[in-house]
């Protein structure tokens, strides 16, 4: 998130929000001609997720975005190098949700962290190879 940014609900639509820079900055690295627009629900917590009762939910429709704590597969980091968001949200301010390098969601208040993309490929598409990791990214076929 941008300094001046003190509300940090995840928004693909407001600059220098983390939502905007994954959705804009994604692809620059990723070849979105693969990918479709769908629409995602952020969740908002009050303070903190409790068993997924959020507050209240915004919808967006986008490419890219990042994973939610309850997504399969969400906590896996690979690199293990580097906290990375959420989508989930807080309206407390100055509070993001984040997977730790270690693979642990916490919630708390960071300066910098990275990201992990998620998209959905066109049904005309299909994973032909790789581990989707650095070393042996996805290759993807129409």
């Amino acid at each position: 998130y941008d300094e001046n940014i003190t509300n940090k609900i995840y928004n693909p639509n407001q600059k220098g929000n983390v939502g905007y820079k994954i959705n804009q900055k994604a692809a620059d690295t990723i070849d979105e001609k693969y990918f479709v627009k769908a629409e995602i629900e952020v969740p908002i917590y009050k303070t903190t997720s409790k068993n997924k009762k959020e507050t209240t939910t915004k919808k967006y429709k986008v490419k890219f975005h990042a994973p939610d704590m309850y997504d399969l597969y969400s906590a896996r980091n690979s690199n293990n190098l580097l906290s990375y968001w959420l989508i989930n949200s807080s309206q407390k301010e100055n509070f993001e949700y984040m997977v730790s390098e270690i693979g642990v969601i916490y919630y708390d208040e960071e300066e910098s962290a990275g990201t992990r993309v998620v998209g959905y490929l066109n049904k005309d598409c299909k994973i032909v190879s790789g581990k989707g990791t650095e070393e042996r990214p996805y290759k993807i076929a129409k």
